[in-house]
């Protein structure tokens, strides 16, 4: 058994802070995420070893899951990349803007409701989630199943509205669902 050495509380805040706190490969915002060592040595704690990822995510890369095909090192290095390209030139837009205040205001923002969960869709099969919303509210959602298909909606009226899978194919699909609603945006003058 390999011996598992702290990550150093700066390398881990230097890594979740420069990487939105995201998982590199689903990018979904507000998910709880660890950090995973890339070749599998627990005492690797170079930023260039350690990858950002949500427990689902983490859980296919290490194989754990127990269906499908797990992510490969360089499949795992390849996402950090394009995360962390995106992240900087992300920043670097946002310096270049004097809206320093607006972006500290939206990363305290919470959801009015959401739900993370994963789900057995069987062949011909579907799932349906309702959501109560009000005119101008967004319903932010991510789907993971064989791929990973990303929406956003926002409510026309005050009333309910259904979040609905449907798997047409021929075998069961394990989907994972991760949806929020958030408040509408004030309009600006």
């Amino acid at each position: 058994m390999s011996s598992r050495e702290k990550i150093p509380d700066a390398t881990a805040v230097a890594l979740l802070v420069a990487n939105r706190h995201r998982c590199y490969i689903c990018n979904v915002p507000h998910k709880h995420v660890e950090i995973h060592h890339i070749d599998g040595n627990n005492s690797n704690n170079d930023p260039t070893n350690l990858a950002v990822l949500c427990r689902d995510c983490h859980s296919r890369v290490t194989g754990d899951e127990g269906l499908g095909r797990r992510y490969s090192e360089g499949e795992v290095r390849e996402y950090k990349r394009r995360w962390e390209l995106e992240c900087s030139r992300s920043r670097d837009a946002a310096f270049d803007e004097d809206d320093d205040e607006e972006d500290n205001d939206d990363e305290e923002k919470e959801p009015i409701d959401s739900i993370y969960q994963s789900r057995l869709i069987r062949s011909g099969g579907h799932y349906c989630r309702e959501f109560e919303m009000e005119n101008g509210q967004e319903l932010v959602a991510s789907i993971t199943a064989d791929g990973q298909c990303n929406l956003t909606f926002h409510a026309s009226d005050d009333d309910t509205y259904v979040l609905l899978l449907i798997n047409p194919g021929d075998e069961d699909v394990d989907a994972t669902i991760d949806a929020a609603i958030w408040e509408a945006e004030e309009a600006e003058d």
